[in-house]
C-alpha cells in the first residue's frame, strides 16, 4: 500500500512537473512572435493551475515517501501493517468496557495507539498497575513476548492466544479488585491548602492553612489545548495530568512546593462503605525527566488517614519510581472518612510530586 502511493505520487509529479514546464515554453514562443496578441493577466491565471497541480504533486510525493519508509521500518522489525491491522481489529471485536489493552515493545506505542486509541484512554494508558481490570488483551511481537509485560500479566496464564504474522494477541483474565475510591478521579473534591512547615509523622506544625483556589479549565477525558487548570497557591500548585515518571506515562495528581512551606491535599466525605474492609493503596514518584535531572534532595510525604488516626511518613527519593505502599486503614466506623496528603521538602526546587491513590477491596 505505501508503495503503491509512492508509485501515484510519482506518476502525479510527472505530470505536474510536465504541465508547469510547458509554461515557460510558451511564453518563449509568444515572445518570438511580437505580432501575437497575449493578455499578461490570463496567461498569468492559465499558469496558476498548473503551477498547483505541480505544488500538490510534490506533496503527495513526500507523504508516499514517508509511508514506504514507514512500510520498510515496520518490516525491517518484522513487523506488517496489514498484521497489525488484523490483530487490533481481532481485539476490537471483543473488547468490552473495563477491559485492559497493554502491548509490547514500547516501539509499537503510536501505531497501536492508532487502531484503538479511541479504547484507550489516559487513565488507561498512565495505570498504575492492571489489577482493576477483569479482563487483559495483550499485543507483542514474537521476539519480545508477554515476558515483556510482567507488571501486567505477572502469575496469569492466557486463556486464548491467536498469531497475526508476527503479532501475538493474548487474553487473559483474573479477579480483579474493587476500587471504591480514586484519589486522582476524586481531584476536584478535594480541599488544598499550603501551610508553613515540614510534612512530619508528628501532629502538623502550627501555622495557619491558606486555601489553594482553583484557577483554568477543568480536566476532561479530551482536554482543549492550552494550559491545564490547576489549584494553585503562592509557588506552588496541584494538577491532574499524565505524569512521566520511570520513563512512563502515569495517570495522577501532580503536587508542587514552595520553600518552607507545604502543599496540603485533604480528601472529606469518604463515604463509611467506600472504606471499610479496603486499604489505601498509594504510588509515588517525581514527575518530569528534565526536573528530576536538577533536582537535590527527597520530597516528604505524610498520609493522615481519619483526622490524626493514623499518620504514616514517606520518602520520595530523586531516583525512585512509581513506588506504590499499601497502608492500612485505622478501624471504626463513622459517618465519613477522610484522608489528607502533606508534601513538603527540604529544597523544593524541580520537586513535581506525582501520586495516585485508590480505596480497594
Amino acid at each position: 500500500m505505501a508503495l503503491a502511493a509512492a508509485e501515484s505520487a510519482a506518476s502525479v509529479l510527472g505530470a505536474g512537473l510536465m504541465a508547469a514546464q510547458a509554461e515557460p515554453a510558451a511564453e518563449a514562443v509568444s515572445a518570438a512572435d511580437p505580432t501575437d496578441a497575449v493578455d499578461p493577466a490570463a496567461s498569468r491565471s492559465a499558469a496558476a493551475p498548473r503551477r498547483g497541480a505541480a505544488a500538490l504533486a510534490l506533496l503527495l510525493l513526500v507523504v508516499g515517501v514517508a509511508a514506504l519508509e514507514t512500510g520498510v521500518a515496520l518490516r525491517s522489525r518484522g513487523l506488517s501493517e496489514t498484521d497489525l491491522a488484523a490483530a487490533c481489529a481481532a481485539v476490537r471485536r471483543d473488547f468490552q468496557p473495563g477491559d485492559l489493552i497493554a502491548f509490547a515493545p514500547a516501539w509499537t506505542s503510536q501505531l497501536i495507539q492508532r487502531e484503538l486509541g479511541d479504547l484507550m484512554p489516559a487513565a488507561m494508558l498512565g495505570r498504575a498497575d492492571s489489577r482493576r481490570y477483569r479482563r487483559i488483551f495483550t499485543l507483542t511481537l514474537e521476539n519480545v513476548g508477554a515476558a515483556a509485560l510482567a507488571e501486567d500479566v505477572g502469575g496469569l496464564q492466557p486463556v486464548e492466544t491467536r498469531s497475526f504474522g508476527a503479532v501475538t494477541v493474548g487474553r487473559y483474565e483474573q479477579q480483579p479488585v474493587a476500587v471504591t475510591y480514586d484519589l486522582t478521579d476524586k481531584l476536584l473534591t478535594a480541599q488544598v491548602a499550603q501551610a508553613p512547615g515540614a510534612a512530619s509523622a508528628a501532629a502538623p506544625p502550627p501555622g495557619a492553612e491558606v486555601p489553594c483556589l482553583w484557577s483554568g479549565a477543568l480536566p476532561t477525558p479530551l482536554p482543549a489545548r492550552g494550559p491545564a487548570g490547576a489549584f494553585r497557591c503562592p509557588g506552588a500548585a496541584v494538577e491532574r495530568r499524565v505524569m512521566e515518571i520511570d520513563y512512563r506515562p502515569r495517570h495522577g495528581v501532580v503536587a508542587t512546593v514552595a520553600q518552607g512551606q507545604r502543599t496540603i491535599l485533604e480528601y472529606p466525605g469518604i463515604a463509611d462503605s467506600d472504606w471499610q474492609g479496603g486499604r489505601l493503596t498509594l504510588w509515588l514518584g517525581l514527575h518530569d525527566y528534565h526536573a528530576r535531572k536538577t533536582a537535590v534532595g527527597p520530597a516528604h510525604v505524610v498520609v493522615d488517614l481519619d483526622q490524626g488516626a493514623r499518620r504514616v511518613a514517606l520518602t520520595v527519593a530523586v531516583a525512585q519510581g512509581f513506588t506504590r505502599h499499601e497502608l492500612e486503614l485505622p478501624p471504626g466506623s463513622r459517618p465519613a472518612h477522610v484522608i489528607r496528603i502533606e508534601v513538603s521538602a527540604p529544597s523544593p526546587a524541580n520537586h513535581l510530586v506525582g501520586l495516585h491513590g485508590e480505596l480497594r477491596r
